[in-house]
């Protein structure tokens, strides 16, 4: 009963001009995912997104390159995080790099798809400080052809009004780091993370807690979390039928990864699904 909804969920969004009856497909099974490296193509709408910037404000000009993950959403759309673009004074944004079909970086995969960033839009509500609207999207310079060559990528559903996908079994994916401080993973991870309620979450951040806009994971003794890298990445969580929706996108963490009693937030996509709309339609 609940497979046409979940194609519907992607209908409008999934192509420019063109609809899909697909998304959300996963080649995960039934495996028990716990801090562990993804299988290949096991989460087809995953994006590597690198965000590079530049400054002339010196006598030389520096560079700087911020790794984030990013969910497809249509042939030409991505989903990640604000504060991907969150630059330093004097640094603008000089190009946006994405890399989509691939799961270990460090060698050939015949999957792999290069696609540069033509344009991008932060939420105009974004606040730094308190984390809140931290969504943003990226268009491609050019459409991604999910209905033939490429149809190894898929993008994933989002969660619009009447699909209820089930938060105890939600998997946060990414390339970020594994300890705190340490070096950007190689490989694609999948972690599953429990949501938790709005108050232990407003405890834990009270400044970052938004109870409707965005929400917290984690465990009590931690272990098990997301970290640096991991920004703007979905937590996918499934329906019934097996098919996967974007719940959140990756926000922020505690400053010690998987610390017990410090949970990670993750923007409501549902509360901004709207948003998505206008700006895609605005094309």
């Amino acid at each position: 009963m609940l497979l046409i909804p979940a194609l519907i969920a992607c209908l409008s969004l999934c192509t420019d001009g063109l609809y899909l009856l697909r998304c959300g497909l996963s080649g995960t099974g039934n495996r028990i995912i716990g801090g562990e490296a993804a299988q290949p193509l096991s989460w087809p709408w995953m994006v590597k997104v690198l965000v590079n910037s530049t400054t002339h404000n010196s006598s030389q000009p520096a560079w700087r390159t911020e790794s984030c993950g990013g969910s497809l959403i249509s042939d030409r759309w991505v989903m990640t995080a604000a504060h991907c673009f969150e630059l330093d004074a004097g640094y603008k944004v000089s190009e946006i790099d994405l890399t989509l079909g691939v799961t270990d970086t460090r060698v050939y995969e015949w999957t792999k798809v290069t696609r540069y960033g033509a344009d991008y839009k932060v939420h105009e509500k974004y606040n730094h400080t308190t984390m809140e609207n931290d969504i943003a999207l990226i268009r491609l310079n050019k459409p991604l052809d999910l209905d033939g060559y490429q149809n190894f990528l898929e993008p994933v559903c989002l969660p619009l009004p009447g699909l209820n996908p089930d938060t105890s079994k939600c998997v946060a994916t990414g390339w970020g780091r594994t300890v705190t401080g340490g070096d950007i993973s190689p490989d694609l991870r999948e972690v599953a993370l429990p949501l938790i309620p709005d108050e232990i979450c407003g405890r834990a951040y009270p400044n970052g807690s938004h109870p409707g806009t965005n929400f917290c994971t984690g465990y009590p003794e931690g272990g098990k979390d997301i970290c640096q890298g991991d920004s703007g990445g979905p937590l996918n969580c499934p329906l019934r039928n097996g098919v996967w929706v974007a719940y959140g996108v990756t926000s922020f963490s505690g400053d010690n990864c998987g610390a017990a009693l410090s949970p990670s937030a993750f923007t409501k996509v549902s509360a901004y699904v709207s948003w998505i709309e206008s700006i895609i339609h605005s094309y």
